[in-house]
């Protein structure tokens, strides 16, 4: 099965890069942030730059702390 090719949504572009961020995504609830803390990574965009997509790698780990 091929993989879903990213799109960016100005250019038009399919050339993609992933990149991870210098610091991490936490989870903060009502002030406190939780030891739940990833890697963000992102999908940009190499014809303009665009960051298409940012993501962490198993969300399931922050089940427990959904806002709904």
């Amino acid at each position: 099965m091929e993989k879903n090719k990213d799109v960016c949504p100005y250019c038009g572009g399919t050339e993609t890069a992933e990149a991870l961020q210098g610091g991490y995504a936490a989870i903060e609830k009502t002030r406190t942030i939780f030891p739940k803390r990833k890697d963000l990574y992102h999908i940009i965009c190499l014809s303009c730059g665009t960051v298409i997509r940012s993501y962490i790698e198993y969300p399931q780990d922050w089940a427990d702390y959904k806002v709904n």
